[in-house]
């Protein structure tokens, strides 16, 4: 099923997850639209000082330029391109 999982799909599983495990959690739907750098990251959660930007991505999906200058300049212990192959190990992580 997690190959077939759409964007919609993959955040819902997110942030329910995240919810049920006390993180605190923003969508944010069209990056497009905010002021400053453009496309911020889909889901930014928060829990006992950790903090995670996540990039979700069908498994066919592809990065725009500018998802891929917010992955470099936040580092791979912030930022997290998360697809539905993914699915099991950022649902770990939120524990």
């Amino acid at each position: 099923m997690a190959d077939a999982m759409t964007e919609r799909e993959l955040r819902l599983a997110i942030v329910t997850a995240a919810s049920y495990n006390d993180w605190l959690w923003s969508y944010n739907p069209d990056s497009r639209r905010v002021q400053g750098d453009p496309v911020l990251p889909d889901l930014i959660l928060a829990r006992g000082g950790v903090t995670l930007a996540i990039e979700l991505k069908t498994n066919a999906g592809r990065f725009r330029d500018g998802q891929r200058r917010w992955a470099e300049a936040m580092g791979a212990d912030l930022y997290a391109a998360v697809r539905a192959d993914d699915l099991d190990r950022i649902l770990r992580r939120l524990r």
